[in-house]
């Protein structure tokens, strides 16, 4: 028996049993499925909470708890380890009771809702493009906010939240009902020999703008635009072949989603590789 302020549950080693992560009495244990009666202790000095989710996008399900007034990930490597903490964001949030993680911003990210320990209010914070947290808002009851729970309430398609304690607050989501429009989408920029691609969430249609840097460049130029077909728009470049350039894309969208910038990227230009003639 352990005694436990909160507890998350995942597959963190994939092997298709559950696992159990538990805060209390000031660590973090986790208890493999195969054999929970040899508890691993993680750290010490977390939370009130613990929640089991995939932070980054690589199938592996990470832990995230608030540690010193901050949200903190242990990114999991998919075999029951995990990597050493990463602060997330800073808070002022001295106690967490509970926070749930979805995407409630409609950007293909995971969001983080926490409740404020003693208060009737919960904050939203928004994950960038960069992996880090933005509070963006905050949400109020009538009561103490406590257990935070994520789901399409209203039928929507928006994930809404519902928090409180002897009464239930839900809030629903109207994420693109507001004036400041939505959350931008994650663009994706590649790049193969001279052709470069900008990939956009499943239904944004407008352009992209390709910009390029030289080495002895000042400042990015434009270099071309294209439009958005199937999530896709792409340009072939006339740069000089051998040369290290630094590209970026920026997306200015006509449809449910406004702009988007992606991360620029270093690629070197070359022609493709020529085919060789076959004799017969």
């Amino acid at each position: 028996m352990y005694d436990s302020d909160a507890t998350a549950t995942a597959d963190f080693n994939r092997d298709g049993r559950l696992d159990i992560v538990i805060v209390g009495r000031g660590e973090m244990l986790f208890l493999d499925g195969t054999t929970p009666n040899h508890p691993r202790q993680l750290a010490f000095g977390p939370g009130l909470s613990v929640a089991g989710a995939d932070v980054d996008g690589d199938t592996f399900p990470d832990i995230l708890t608030f540690l010193h007034l901050s949200l903190v990930v242990y990114r999991g490597n998919g075999d029951g380890t995990f990597r050493d903490p990463r602060r997330l964001a800073d808070t002022d949030v001295r106690s967490v009771p509970g926070f749930t993680a979805a995407d409630f911003s409609g950007d293909g990210r995971l969001d983080i809702l926490l409740t404020q320990g003693q208060t009737d209010r919960a904050r939203l914070l928004v994950q960038q493009e960069d992996g880090s947290f933005a509070e963006t808002r905050t949400l109020f009851s009538e009561g103490m906010a406590e257990g935070p729970v994520a789901g399409d309430f209203d039928g929507d398609g928006r994930l809404d939240v519902a928090f409180g304690n002897s009464t239930v607050y839900t809030h629903l989501n109207r994420c693109r009902e507001e004036t400041r429009g939505p959350m931008p989408p994650r663009v994706r920029l590649t790049a193969a020999w001279r052709t470069l691609t900008a990939e956009v969430p499943a239904g944004a249609t407008g352009i992209v703008t390709f910009r390029v840097q030289g080495p002895f460049d000042h400042a990015p130029v434009v270099i071309g635009e294209a439009p958005v077909v199937d999530g896709r728009a792409t340009i072939t470049t006339t740069l000089r072949e051998g040369i290290y350039y630094t590209f970026q894309a920026s997306y200015w969208g006509n449809g449910p989603y406004t702009r988007g910038d992606a991360p620029a990227i270093v690629h070197q230009v070359t022609e493709p590789p020529r085919r060789r003639a076959v004799r017969h």
